[in-house]
């Protein structure tokens, strides 16, 4: 009976060699390389159609999508068999402003690894379409004249703002403008508008960061007709 019963511990410890065996197996390539895993912790990123996997003696390359509403982090973590490596030496990185590009060399893949990034929330983006400063000029007088605070109103207004050029200005002449928005990220351009009949309008717009907000500056230029030889000096 004992005799028995030896034979059958003698068959179960064999059979586990076995299994631990064949689980080892599963983690070692034809090249007989470790098959190590590799998991993503992500906050406001994501890891689409990237590795799961990576293969003792091979780089890994890695690219992290930032989500919409989100800000791309200048810093990550990322650990090897639990050890944190270090960025510039033990991976490199690249943030592209919406995505990060990582890159592990072969020397580092020696245990499973966990790659942790964050993102955090964006702020709102600005509606402000408002212009800082607005002035124009022409080749005549070849002066830039800069609106007030008021005249800029009146030139957001329906009607627009009427100034006058000097004399001489002809038709086919461009009108000259130089405007700044008071948000750095808006986005502001004109018409390019030409004399035509001694007149011109010239309209800017100026979109906002959030891409929708939206106003519209208008200036009506209109050449003086008359000429102002000044005062005549006599002999």
């Amino acid at each position: 009976m004992k005799k028995k019963f030896w034979i059958m511990a003698m068959l179960a410890a064999a059979l586990i060699l076995l299994l631990g065996a064949a689980a080892l197996a599963e983690d070692v390539g034809a090249n007989g390389y470790t098959t190590y895993s590799i998991a993503y912790n992500l906050t406001g990123m994501t890891a689409e159609g990237q590795p799961t996997t990576a293969v003792q003696g091979t780089s890994v390359d890695i690219i992290l999508a930032t989500a919409s509403g989100y800000e791309t982090p200048d810093a990550i973590t990322i650990t090897v068999g639990g050890k944190a490596l270090s960025q510039g030496t033990g991976y490199s990185m690249f943030n592209t402003g919406s995505a990060l590009k990582i890159s592990i060399p072969s020397s580092a893949v020696t245990g499973d690894i966990v790659v942790t990034a964050t993102a955090a929330k964006a702020p709102p983006l600005s509606n402000n379409a408002e212009m800082s400063a607005l002035s124009y000029g022409d080749p005549v007088s070849l002066k830039y004249h800069s609106l007030t605070q008021a005249e800029m109103q009146q030139a957001a207004s329906a009607n627009g703002i009427q100034v006058t050029l000097p004399h001489g200005n002809r038709d086919g002449q461009f009108t000259w403008l130089d405007y700044e928005t008071a948000d750095p990220k808006a986005k502001a351009s004109d018409n390019y508008a030409r004399l035509q009949d001694g007149k011109a309008t010239s309209i800017i717009i100026v979109t906002a960061e959030d891409g929708v907000s939206q106003k519209r500056y208008t200036i009506h230029f209109n050449v003086d007709p008359t000429h102002d030889w000044g005062d005549p000096v006599w002999p």
